[in-house]
């Protein structure tokens, strides 16, 4: 399994680049991307399959190896006090997975994939708002950079029950990566609540991951899939340094006089949430199939709020106003619980030529109370198209995400000092994603 995990994190982060700001969870497949991001109740994809369903393994036709290679495009614009900022991003991510073959005679499938499971990537450049301390503090026009990069290294298994079910199951790896390069205000810190710093932090780990997928085959057209997915928490420790120097010009005083600087130990506590899904597939007519879905994602416990504990500060004025070399501060997040809604359609002109189209809707999940460009998740509709091509054992798949503007306002925020306070954010991307594969 280390041996595994080693192989995603060599496939997968040689091309991870910015991702998609508000993207997070991204079909794997470029079919499923083109049919609204429906993959519980797929049939055919090995990259679907361990993304969403490990049942589907037990009936592929025959075995499969894929990769898909993943391009966005981001723009986004953010306002403040009069100030409009925009946002123009790129990024570039890929996935692959293999079906494992098996002797014929046995009704039983394995699978390996590594796989983004989450991606939430924000590079803004604009005026840090007055506040903090004394309500007067600003750094400028600074770079705020957050990212959460989260890659699962899985192997799977699935075995054809009946002939009407199949039960799937997978294990691994998710390795997480956390960023933040922005100013920052301690938001529960006793001793430095309100207090304004640039903050450069970053850590990483790894924590186990779990899927379990169930198939119904009721009738030789129609497919039903179920799969659940159990919460994931990855505790990840690295080191966060920082220069505190325009709050304590602003204090005056004798703080003028402080050492700005500092470093520390990190460790942040991360939670990626539990997630249920639900689907169907049904080939309505000998050239056309149909497809929908509905996920619910428990962010309201995995996102309620941000921990970081931070150990062996350098700097001795810092340690000797908290008391200690050591200190933890929490931020709320308080991210709403999310249905999304998917459905797609497949139209086969000719044998090998599939053309597809999709739909899906979610609320947003992040409150307008602690929306800051950084946590800007706020796609709701996304509209969806894509061609498949097959020639033998290899097949292309293209597939277009269009996550439509969103747009949300902060009347006052829940953050200390309220720098976030009567701002709007507005974001809308681009999903290109190209999967090819080759049957064996």
């Amino acid at each position: 399994m280390a041996r595994l995990a080693c192989f995603g994190l060599v496939l997968i982060l040689g091309f991870a680049s910015r991702g998609a700001a508000g993207g997070l969870y991204n079909p794997s497949d470029a079919r499923s991307a083109a049919l609204g991001g429906e993959e519980t109740a797929q049939t055919g994809s090995v990259l679907g399959a361990l993304d969403s369903n490990p049942a589907a393994l037990a009936t592929m036709p025959r075995a499969e190896a894929a990769i898909t290679f993943t391009g966005a495009l981001l723009r986004g614009e953010y306002q403040k006090d009069g100030d409009t900022s925009h946002l123009r991003s790129n990024g570039f991510i890929a996935s692959g997975a293999v079906e494992v073959p098996a002797p014929h005679e046995w009704p039983v499938r394995f699978g390996l994939a590594a796989i983004p499971d989450l991606t939430l990537d924000s590079d803004w450049r604009y005026p840090d708002p007055p506040g903090g301390l004394g309500g007067a503090t600003s750094y400028g026009r600074v770079t705020h950079h957050s990212r959460l990069l989260s890659v699962r290294t899985t192997a799977a298994v699935a075995v054809r029950v009946t002939r009407w079910l199949s039960l799937g199951a997978s294990g691994g790896f998710v390795y997480d990566q956390n960023l933040l390069h922005a100013p920052y205000i301690f938001q529960s810190q006793p001793a430095l609540a309100g207090f304004k710093t640039l903050l450069d932090l970053e850590t990483d780990g790894f924590a186990p991951a779990f899927d379990f997928g169930v198939q119904l085959h009721p009738t030789a057209t129609f497919t039903a899939g179920l799969s659940y997915r159990p919460r994931s928490v990855i505790h990840t420790t690295g080191r966060a340094s920082g220069n505190a120097s325009a709050q304590l010009q602003s204090l005056g005083g004798g703080f003028a006089l402080v050492d700005p600087a500092f470093r520390y130990d990190a460790e942040v506590r991360t939670e990626l949430p539990q997630r249920v899904a639900a689907g169907i597939e049904w080939q309505a007519l000998e050239k056309l199939r149909l497809v929908a879905g509905i996920d619910w994602v428990d962010w309201s416990e995995a996102f309620d709020q941000l921990r970081i504990h931070l150990t062996n500060g350098s700097n001795p004025a810092i340690n000797g106003v908290v008391g200690a070399d050591s200190l933890t501060d929490v931020a709320p997040l308080r991210w709403r619980d999310q249905f999304i809604y998917r459905a797609g359609v497949e139209f086969e002109p000719l044998e090998a030529l599939a053309l597809r189209a999709g739909y899906s809707y979610a609320r947003s999940a992040v409150p307008n109370e602690t929306l800051t460009p950084l946590t800007g998740a706020i796609f709701e509709h996304t509209v969806s198209a894509g061609v498949g091509y097959q020639w033998g054992r290899y097949h292309a798949d293209l597939g277009w995400q269009w996550q439509l503007p969103a747009v949300q306002r902060v009347g006052t925020s829940l953050l200390l000092t309220g720098e976030a306070s009567q701002s709007s954010l507005t974001l809308s991307a681009h999903v290109f994603q190209l999967t090819t594969g080759l049957e064996f």
